[in-house]
């Protein structure tokens, strides 16, 4: 399902990514979340909440992650840290001590959305390449006659 989600924001429906991530990280009836979710989740749901216009609980559901310094976490920060240098004075003034962002805040993302929750293949590091740092060249299998 968190699959699902990713695939969701990365296609631009948010609405439907938060009420997903939302059923999957909130204790049911509830605005807490689980104790058993993880940090992927969570920044999972926080991506999903930023891009729905709410940098504030993106920050309120970031805070609580084990490894407060995972790259997605520290981007999502960064992004948002960027977008409110970019308010004018009174609005970053009041989203500096109240968190108050303005009226359809967008928070221009320059980062892969979302974070899928498994691997896809792996890339070869540079100790499993051939001493003069070449990829070894591929031939074609050869067939028994």
């Amino acid at each position: 399902m968190e699959t699902l989600g990713v695939c969701l924001m990365r296609s631009n429906q948010n609405a439907l990514a938060v009420n997903l991530f939302r059923r999957l990280a909130l204790n049911p009836g509830t605005t807490v979340i689980r104790m058993d979710a993880s940090d992927g989740l969570r920044v999972n749901f926080a991506t999903a909440i930023l891009l729905h216009g709410s940098p504030s609980g993106a920050l309120d559901i970031l805070q609580d992650l084990q490894d407060r310094d995972c790259l997605p976490a520290v981007r999502m920060k960064a992004a948002i840290q960027r977008w409110a240098k970019g308010l004018s004075f009174w609005r970053r003034l009041d989203w500096k001590w109240n968190r108050i962002e303005p009226a359809n805040t967008q928070v221009p993302i320059d980062f892969e959305l979302g974070e899928f929750p498994f691997t896809i293949g792996q890339a070869k590091v540079a100790s499993e390449l051939p001493s003069d740092g070449k990829p070894p060249k591929r031939t074609a299998p050869k067939l028994a006659a």
